[in-house]
């Protein structure tokens, strides 16, 4: 699980970009959310509030997510 401090709306079914310090970008499709409690959660949309997202690999400190905005 990575935990996160949760800034802007983002969801359970949005794709998000996770910039790492180093530089390196990834793309991660949000399919499960969680609260401090450890409840499954389907949106974030409480400014500063802590979150859990299921990863595969650690994140480094300082990494930062958005929401990835499709230009159509």
């Amino acid at each position: 699980m990575c935990k996160i401090s949760q800034r802007n709306y983002f969801g359970v079914g949005d794709t998000v970009e996770i910039f790492t310090p180093s530089g390196k970008i990834l793309s991660y499709h949000v399919d499960k959310l969680y609260n401090e409690k450890m409840e499954e959660v389907l949106k974030a949309n409480h400014a500063e509030e802590i979150l859990f997202l299921p990863m595969d690999e650690e994140l480094p400190y300082a990494s930062m997510i958005r929401r990835y905005e499709d230009e159509e």
